[in-house]
């Protein structure tokens, strides 16, 4: 069994939804700059710091002052469990 898992958090006034799949991490940023990028299988606390740290680039790159977020509060949004 495997449990794959959807995370979301607040992020300089945008929202990280990062969701796993059997072959990685889906990272999108919602919002009014939004950005997407694909990770390979990874931890999940890696896969989170990674999301983090793109989202925080995407948004400096627009002028959005990210400064503090570094502390980022997730919630688990789903957990699927597959065979």
């Amino acid at each position: 069994m495997t449990d794959l898992q959807t995370f979301v958090a607040p992020f300089g006034g945008h929202w990280i939804h990062l969701r796993q799949s059997f072959d990685g991490w889906n990272f999108e940023l919602w919002g009014r700059y939004p950005f997407s990028r694909d990770f390979a299988a990874m931890s999940e606390q890696q896969a989170k710091e990674s999301a983090s740290a793109l989202a925080a680039e995407h948004l400096f790159a627009h002028g959005v002052d990210v400064a503090g977020e570094a502390d980022l509060s997730w919630r688990l949004a789903v957990r699927y469990t597959a065979a």
